[in-house]
């Protein structure tokens, strides 16, 4: 692993611990670029992201004091049992990330605590979309009910001054059909960080479009999606 990767806290002698920020470490890997897919390139990979690694990999660092720890964090973020296995990933935000990472302490769900909050709910069905990805539908997989709580763009935007300072921000979409693409309906399609920094909230995040792990203020980021037929509201989960 590169040494000027960061940990969230590091020893610095005997009894002393030095703690970085969640927000130091996200920005250390802006400019990096997208790869579409990376997880299913390389388990450990900080060299390029898709959103849901980037995530996944600033949460590991902040949470490790040294690479095993790291590695150990990666499995129990992103696979039940923290068994890497392609079947046993949290490859559905709503149905599996946020459920098992609420459960193991890791976030909190804190949309519900704004006003005019909405819910998207309805199946994830996982025994099609890995009929479609690999071919074949793993033992034991049945169809999940997803509902996630989401707070509508608008609400967001007036409210932006009640969003935490490093916390996840996931794009909410409905129902999102994309059954004939991949043979599932999904609620959620993007996800990153919200950043507190000079009196600005930014979203920073493993941009498809821009490439790379980039930022923009999420004011600016929400004001664009207001021209999606589909993308309706952000979830906010708190990092514990």
């Amino acid at each position: 692993m590169n040494s000027l990767v960061q940990f969230g806290t590091r020893d610095q002698g005997p009894g002393t611990r030095d703690r970085i920020s969640l927000s130091d470490i996200s920005k250390s890997f802006l400019g990096k670029p997208y790869l579409t897919g990376a997880q299913d390139q390389d388990l450990y990979n900080l060299e390029s992201f898709d959103c849901v690694t980037y995530v996944n990999s600033v949460l590991a660092l902040y949470r490790s004091n040294n690479e095993r720890e790291f590695q150990q964090q990666l499995l129990q973020l992103n696979y039940y049992d923290a068994d890497p296995l392609f079947e046993k990933r949290f490859h559905f935000m709503s149905a599996d990330w946020n459920v098992q990472n609420q459960q193991n302490n890791v976030v909190r769900d804190i949309t519900e605590t704004f006003s005019g909050v909405k819910f998207a709910s309805g199946d994830i069905d996982k025994p099609n979309w890995f009929l479609k990805k690999i071919g074949k539908i793993p033992t034991g997989c049945q169809k999940v009910f997803a509902r996630i709580p989401y707070l509508p763009i608008q609400q967001a935007l007036d409210n932006l001054d009640q969003i935490p300072h490093d916390s996840i921000i996931e794009i909410v979409r409905p129902n999102w059909d994309l059954r004939e693409k991949i043979g599932t309906q999904l609620h959620v399609s993007h996800v990153g960080f919200a950043i507190r920094e000079k009196n600005n909230l930014l979203f920073r995040h493993a941009s498809s479009e821009a490439a790379c792990v980039t930022e923009i203020t999420l004011s600016d980021y929400l004001k664009h999606t207001l021209q999606s037929e589909t993308i309706k509201g952000i979830n906010i989960q708190q990092i514990l």
